[in-house]
């Protein structure tokens, strides 16, 4: 059964991961539209220095670039150990077709 985010999204398979994060398909339950939602350990920050100022830049940029080739911020989300980054979800066959910027 998938994991619902505050009431407002449901999280559903795994897309990726990397370093810090792990990307999820997600639905927004009021529009139904596909997002994607990144989801960042606070601990992992905290260990690595950087990475905190470099987040919160990404964030900041992503919330002021109104671009098609960006990937579209839509919330930023926290619980004490986590923090969730809607996206506008971009399947891989759009991507094929369109060159797309994730910030961070």
């Amino acid at each position: 059964m998938p994991k619902v985010l505050f009431g407002k999204y449901e999280m559903g398979r795994l897309l990726g991961q990397g370093t810090f994060a792990k990307v999820y398909h997600g639905r927004d339950l009021r529009s139904g539209e596909s997002v994607a939602i990144k989801v960042i350990s606070k601990d992992q920050i905290r260990r690595e220095s950087c990475l905190s100022a470099q987040i919160q830049r990404g964030i900041s940029i992503m919330s002021l670039i109104g671009h098609p080739n960006v990937v579209e911020l839509k919330e930023v989300m926290a619980t004490r150990s986590r923090i969730f980054v809607v996206m506008e979800f971009v399947s891989e066959q759009y991507l094929n077709g369109r060159r797309c910027v994730e910030i961070f």
